[in-house]
């Protein structure tokens, strides 16, 4: 398991600092959902190495949280309100 200062270190690199060949696509990766939620993101970390870093198909992702607290719901309702408030 990584530890905090580890993880702290691989949320906070940039697609220039890695290579992206390297990402583990995530599709890959089977987690059975009977299993606790504690062992779920263990083994998901372990397999994917960086969990703020991985790939879906061949597309990168690059997992960043909002420091405001704002939910990813309600940023892509707010998305969607202001997209139809502009035609």
């Amino acid at each position: 398991m990584l530890s905090l200062a580890e993880l702290k270190h691989l949320s906070q690199l940039d697609f220039k600092d890695i290579d992206k060949s390297q990402l583990v696509d995530i599709r890959e990766i089977y987690l059975d959902p009977d299993a606790p939620v504690e062992q779920r993101m263990s083994k998901f970390i372990e397999e994917v190495g960086n969990p703020y870093m991985f790939c879906v198909g061949k597309t990168p992702v690059r997992v960043v949280f909002s420091k405001t607290g704002e939910t990813l719901d309600n940023a892509i309702k707010n998305c969607f309100l202001n997209a139809r408030m502009a035609l």
